[in-house]
């Protein structure tokens, strides 16, 4: 069974992909599946994570019973894992001295990560930029400062006064700061795409493509003919093209729009990672959108909820379209925006 034979220490979704699936089979009325995790509960190596989603998505009579195994398993050496002040946690304290010890462990680990935390909300942006200059600032603290400039989402252009500094010392955050700048990066960028030795040198043409114009072109391709062997990664890049190519559909870019659109319909496919695949189908819409939307209905039944919801959005209303809307509409455990979309259509919106 893939929940059982997961590793403990695997990062590729295979662990919460099982417990998604069951713990929504449950709510389905599916009884094995909800037979399934209570057990896991009670002998599997992640408990406390599938636990964690039972009382996050079941009504509390269905985990509540657990209390007693969650007792006689927790360890303090699992309190990292536990979130004190979410279920299960909140409705069980006081039940047992055993939780209860493990709980104050991570309530006392949390508040001392918290007072160790730099907090820079109301920090100016020019206070911000002199941090990021300054020798004598951390890593950590660095790393704060750029997170709020992007949390900001206002362009900072003093940014690019200490980003050779920055770049240089291959400072986490760096890159989703420079986003924020929008089409001001630009002329950096493309310095930084030119220069293979530039820290920023495969940043550079992920900028130019989600910011660039028709000149960036040549370096948003050279950085996919970077990645001709991988099977992945290519969905900011290729976006960033078919807009590009959008917005300047000259015949002498004929050959490259045709290029693009094969590509893409072979990542849609082909891609080993299926998150992306919301992305090669907006660019296809962009490039060609007829023979785009002809295939779209089959994409209803997509495993990605970001799929569902184009799909939902642009697919013909055949027949059969509109059977699967009504049945996306109607279910229960399907995403609000993607039922929202299906009513929609449906409705003639």
């Amino acid at each position: 069974m893939q929940l059982s034979g997961t590793d403990p220490t695997d990062d590729d979704n295979q662990f919460n992909l099982a417990v998604g699936i069951l713990e929504a089979l449950a709510r389905k009325g599916n009884t094995q599946a909800h037979e399934t995790l209570c057990g896991y509960v009670r002998d599997g190596t992640r408990w406390i994570d599938a636990l964690t989603t039972l009382a996050c998505c079941w009504p509390a009579e269905w985990w509540d019973d657990l209390w007693e195994t969650a007792a006689t398993r927790i360890r303090p050496e699992g309190a990292a894992e536990v979130l004190p002040n979410s279920e299960p946690w909140l409705r069980w304290r006081g039940r047992d001295p055993r939780i209860d010890s493990v709980l104050n462990a991570a309530q006392r680990s949390r508040k001392d990560a918290q007072d160790r935390r730099v907090d820079l909300s109301t920090t100016s942006d020019a206070e911000l930029i002199a941090l990021l200059r300054a020798p004598d600032t951390g890593r950590a603290v660095k790393v704060t400062a750029l997170h709020q400039i992007r949390r900001r989402a206002r362009p900072v252009p003093e940014l690019l006064d200490a980003v050779e500094q920055l770049a240089a010392e291959r400072q986490a955050g760096l890159f989703g700061a420079l986003r924020v700048l929008g089409p001001q990066v630009l002329p950096a960028a493309r310095g930084w795409a030119a220069d293979t030795e530039h820290p920023l040198f495969d940043a550079a043409a992920h900028l130019l493509a989600e910011h660039g114009e028709e000149q960036d072109i040549p370096s948003i391709l050279a950085a996919l003919d970077r990645l001709t062997d991988e099977r992945c990664g290519h969905d900011r890049l290729t976006e960033g093209l078919a807009r590009v190519l959008t917005g300047s559909p000259s015949a002498s870019q004929a050959d490259l729009r045709a290029t693009l659109i094969r590509r893409l319909r072979r990542l849609t496919i082909a891609s080993p990672h299926s998150f992306e695949r919301s992305s090669y189908l907006r660019s296809l819409l962009l490039l060609d959108p007829d023979k785009t939307s002809d295939v779209l209905p089959s994409y209803l039944l997509d495993c990605e909820p970001d799929v569902r919801l184009l799909a939902a959005q642009h697919a013909p209303l055949t027949d059969q379209t509109q059977r699967w809307l009504l049945t996306l509409r109607d279910d229960p455990i399907e995403e609000a925006s993607v039922r929202q979309a299906a009513a929609a259509r449906l409705n003639g919106h």
